[in-house]
């Protein structure tokens, strides 16, 4: 198995899914996306976060600024 295949087992099994730091323009890896549960808390975090991410939650803004506080919420 491909690790890509891996990859897209271990997201469509997830609860939560955090995307960070990544245009979403490199393929295979930007596909990921895509393989997450409907029912999975899914965010973006991005400096630039340009586009939208269907079913995401898209945070403009620093990944340093803003992971700690998100990270608190998940681990309450």
């Amino acid at each position: 198995m491909k690790a890509i295949d891996l990859a897209a087992d271990e997201v469509a099994s997830a609860g939560r899914v955090l995307v960070v730091g990544t245009s979403l323009k490199v393929y295979p890896a930007a596909g990921l996306c895509s393989c997450a549960h409907e029912y999975a808390t899914k965010f973006y975090v991005d400096l630039d976060a340009k586009r939208q991410v269907p079913d995401f939650t898209v945070i403009q803004g620093s990944a340093e600024v803003i992971l700690p506080d998100l990270l608190k919420t998940w681990t309450r």
